[in-house]
């Protein structure tokens, strides 16, 4: 596996998606770990397995099949990360198993967004609400 990134972040989880790599045409499961940047804490420990995609290849009229051969790559690992806490920063480690070991692993960084913070501009008692990117004033 290879090309792992961070996508869809929210205040309590973040997706990871991974490009498949080669298989050896072995089952292999992923694993990924999620710990607290700080502490270093373990956050969350998933695991998705992944079947050997078999591809069956051409054949000539009236020959018989050959049996299937392995693929060279199998599913793309994705994880769903939740129950994290807000605006926390996280190391990521992914990695692919099978039964001759264990991948070498992507590390990765990812963050939960911090939630908006309510306060009131000063001058007019208006509350407002402030988060990273732009100001909303409500009434």
């Amino acid at each position: 596996m290879n090309n792992c990134s961070v996508s869809n972040a929210s205040l309590t989880a973040f997706n990871v998606w991974c490009a498949a790599g080669f298989d050896g045409g072995l089952p292999q499961t992923f694993v990924i770990e999620v710990r607290d940047a700080t502490s270093l804490e373990l956050a969350a420990n998933l695991t998705a397995w992944a079947p050997t995609v078999y591809v069956a290849a051409a054949t000539k009229k009236g020959s018989s099949p050959p049996p299937p051969t392995a693929s060279t790559a199998a599913p793309a690992p994705r994880f769903l990360v939740d129950r994290l806490e807000s605006g926390s920063d996280y190391l990521v480690q992914v990695f692919a198993v099978n039964p001759k070991g264990r991948s070498e692993a992507v590390h990765l960084r990812a963050s939960t967004l911090r939630p908006a913070e309510k306060q009131l501009l000063p001058d007019k008692g208006i509350p407002v609400l402030r988060s990273s990117k732009r100001t909303l004033h409500s009434r």
